[in-house]
């Protein structure tokens, strides 16, 4: 198993599906890349993942803090697929979560409760 660690921006808030052996959490991540190249141009690439981990038991609390413009560390397992679409290349990135820890999130005392109860080895690795 390959394991990648990615941060980024939430593009919408999280949802959460109820399955039949748990709870799927997803979300979408914007990770931005910005660069100079030998002739001192700059350049800006943006990559979207689509972010998803299971738990068993309901993740309200973190659903709560993983809204639109929430900054998260995500680790887990990439899977990258080309589409072929009308003759154009896109690629579709996601990531199996293992770990999600958040970086900034609104309100401010929402993510300080979470960072106390989670040290920053074991987040959310349930």
């Amino acid at each position: 198993m390959n394991t990648i660690f990615v941060s980024g921006h939430l593009g919408k808030d999280a949802h959460v599906k109820v399955q039949e052996n748990g709870y799927l959490l997803t979300f979408k991540m914007a990770h931005s890349e910005e660069w100079k190249d030998n002739n001192g141009i700059e350049h800006a690439h943006i990559t979207w993942w689509t972010v998803s981990k299971k738990y068993d038991t309901n993740p309200k609390q973190i659903l709560s803090q993983l809204q639109e413009g929430s900054k998260v560390l995500v680790k887990g397992e990439p899977s990258m697929k080309h589409l072929d679409v009308n003759g154009k290349v896109n690629l579709n990135c996601s990531i199996k979560g293992e770990n999600i820890h958040i970086l900034s999130s609104q309100p401010a005392e929402l993510v300080a409760a979470h960072n106390e109860k989670w040290n920053a080895a074991e987040v959310l690795a349930s």
